[in-house]
């Protein structure tokens, strides 16, 4: 088996478009985050809001977004958890088709009936779930469907 050596040697704009990709995560997510406790109070309650139910952030994790999904094609899959925001802009997706979904409208990627756990984007190959472990059954499914087609 070939072994290939890493090395941390990056050029200066690769640098940048990871730091961009990194602050463009961390920027949404604190957006959201605040529109999802805007209107919760007084006394918190889940249900209410512009945002109802649960929120699952990635705050911290946006280097190894930025990092995983540079390292991917365009027409690679990626299938996450269930917070998946990250993975999801760093991968490429629309942000007003991602924000509208979180939003529950109709605008969104499931037209605003999946909200933030459950994503799914044909454009970008990107999908998830809110389920433990359901992420593997895709991911099997979309790589099957790729070794079938021939293109992976």
């Amino acid at each position: 088996m070939e072994t290939t050596e890493v090395t941390a040697d990056l050029r200066t704009d690769q640098r940048l478009a990871l730091l961009r990709k990194m602050i463009l995560i961390r920027t949404f997510e604190e957006a959201i985050l605040r529109e999802y406790h805007a209107d919760k109070s007084p006394g918190f309650d889940i249900g209410k809001g512009l945002i109802p139910g649960e929120m699952h952030l990635s705050a911290g994790q946006e280097p190894v977004a930025a990092g995983l999904c540079a390292h991917l094609e365009t027409g690679d899959a990626l299938t996450a958890t269930h917070r998946p925001h990250h993975l999801a802009i760093a991968k490429g997706m629309d942000l007003r088709s991602l924000a509208g979904e979180i939003f529950g409208r109709e605008s969104g990627l499931g037209h605003g009936r999946g909200g933030h756990m459950h994503l799914f984007d044909p454009a970008t190959h990107f999908s998830c779930s809110g389920i433990v472990a359901e992420g593997f059954p895709a991911a099997l499914g979309q790589a099957f469907a790729f070794q079938r087609a021939g293109t992976r």
